[in-house]
């Protein structure tokens, strides 16, 4: 996931799911090619399940750190 540009997070889950990814692109003629070409291929990979965002409501990387 290191050296893959479309993958922007990567994330050990607990649950249903060992991990979560963050992925970006362009439509979904890109994504498909990514998960298929790519993603389903990495050994250890069996299955793969998918969700997009349709709208964004709040996108903050800021820690609520107070000063």
């Amino acid at each position: 996931m290191q050296k893959e540009p479309a993958v922007i997070g990567c994330y050990m889950t607990t649950g249903e799911f060992d991990f979560l990814l963050k992925v970006v692109a362009a439509d979904m003629d890109e994504f498909s090619r990514l998960a298929v070409k790519k993603l389903l291929k990495l050994p250890g990979v069996q299955d793969m399940r998918s969700s997009f965002v349709l709208s964004v409501i709040k996108d903050a990387t800021a820690l609520p750190i107070p000063d």
